[in-house]
This record gives structure tokens, C-alpha cells and sequence, in this order.
């Protein structure tokens, strides 16, 4: 993953193949969030406003606000309106554009958010890889199929791969973990959902997993609070 604190345009390395996949990072461990509310405020969608007004932890709220500055970024990135973004959340849960032009999926751990948009269907999922686990745990993710996981680690990083997966089908915890395998980089497909692909990641002390339906190359963005500002507020009034 880069660690570079760039930004795409469109005429950014068009020489990758297509279709293009682009994951964005935000560190949200600087952001003071009453600030950045009223800094950020036409990037905010109605959505995502009622949603952090809604959580009562002060992290939440900041992982909640930089999930969405994370998919800002991705718009822009695609030349998309994205001041503010317009989408919102199917029958299954699963984020979507208001205009269908790209498939977006979000998720945050830690203090870090990120925001996966591709040109083709993708489920994103990261998760902190010193986080704490259970019994319980290991028994909601791990089938029979899977290799055993031979430590905590190892437990972490199947589940953010299986998470990816109920995430890129739309199915949440509709779909039990433990209802199909995780084989190398590949799903097993089970009875009604097909099979895909997982790309994982260590970044720093994080496992990311990207599903696909199609094996992706994707391209990763890291950003600070700090880079944030000047990276919107460029021709940030977009429609």
C-alpha cells in the first residue's frame, strides 16, 4: 500500500488496468470532531449527519465522519459529486449511490475508516489485528472447510476476509460465517451466492480484505486529518 499522502485525478495511472479499484484511509486519531463537523459541513450528507447524531461514543462519531470524508475522497477521485455525496442504504443495508456510475462499501475499525469504490461490486472490511476474540467468536467465523486458525491473528484476519464477503453480497449477518470457506484467495461458493475473490492487506496494525466477483488490483490511499481540508476544498464545490 502506498503510504504517500497523494490524490488521484482522472488522468492519474491510467496505465492499471480496468476496471479500477480505489481504497482510501483516513486516520481519524486527529480529528476534533465538533471542528471538522462545521469544517467539512457541505461534504456531510444528511444521511451520514443523522447517523453520528445518533451514536453516543465520541469514537464512533469520529470513525462514522471519516467514513464519509473517506468516500468523498473516493468521488472525487472518479470525477463524482461528492459535495455532499449523494447515497443511500438498499433493503439489505449495503451503501449505494444515488446515481448507479460506481459501487461504493465502507468500514472502520480502530481509528481508521475507509472507503472501497470500484467499477465493479466490492465488499471492504478492516479490522484492528490486535483486536480481542472469544470462543464465541471463533465459532460464529470458522467452518469446517477452513483452515484452522492456529492463533488469534490468524482468526482475525479469516474474519475480516469472511466479512468482506457477506458485505460485497449484501447479505450482513443474514449469512452465517461458518456457511462457507475461505480456500486461499477465494470464496467457496455455497448454495445461492457465487464465489469470489479476497484480496488482503496488512497495513500497519490493520488486516484489510477487499471481496470481488472478479480479481481486482486495487490502489490504496492513506490520509491524515490534516491532509483532508486541501484535498476537498480543491474544486470542492462541485455538483
Amino acid at each position: 500500500m502506498s503510504e504517500k499522502n497523494l490524490f488521484l485525478n482522472s488522468d492519474v495511472n491510467e496505465e492499471n488496468t480496468h476496471p479500477k479499484t480505489r481504497v482510501f484511509l483516513v486516520d481519524t486519531n486527529k480529528i476534533e470532531l465538533e471542528e471538522a463537523l462545521l469544517k467539512f459541513s457541505r461534504f456531510i450528507s444528511p444521511t451520514r449527519m443523522k447517523k453520528i447524531a445518533r451514536l453516543a461514543h465520541l469514537e464512533d462519531k469520529k470513525r462514522s465522519l471519516g467514513a464519509e470524508l473517506a468516500l468523498c475522497l473516493a468521488l472525487k477521485s472518479f470525477s463524482l459529486p461528492f459535495s455532499p455525496p449523494k447515497y443511500f442504504y438498499n433493503l439489505l443495508g449495503k451503501p449505494q449511490l444515488s446515481e448507479d456510475k460506481l459501487n461504493i462499501n465502507i468500514s472502520h475499525s480502530g481509528s481508521v475508516a475507509v472507503c472501497a469504490a470500484s467499477e465493479l461490486p466490492v465488499g471492504v472490511d478492516i479490522l484492528e489485528s490486535d483486536a480481542y476474540t472469544t470462543g464465541r467468536a471463533y465459532r460464529r467465523i470458522v467452518s469446517s472447510a477452513d483452515s484452522t486458525p492456529e492463533n488469534n491473528r490468524e482468526l482475525l484476519a479469516l474474519w475480516t476476509k469472511k466479512e468482506s464477503y457477506v458485505k460485497l453480497i449484501g447479505s450482513g449477518l443474514r449469512t452465517p460465517m461458518t456457511s462457507f470457506a475461505v480456500i486461499g484467495d477465494m470464496v467457496a461458493s455455497k448454495i445461492g451466492c457465487p464465489p469470489a475473490h479476497i484480496t488482503f492487506s496488512e497495513i500497519k496494525e490493520y488486516f484489510l480484505s477487499l471481496a470481488s466477483y472478479e480479481k481486482i488490483t486495487p490502489e490504496y490511499f492513506f490520509f491524515g486529518a490534516d491532509d483532508i481540508d486541501s484535498l476537498l476544498e480543491e474544486n470542492g464545490h462541485q455538483k
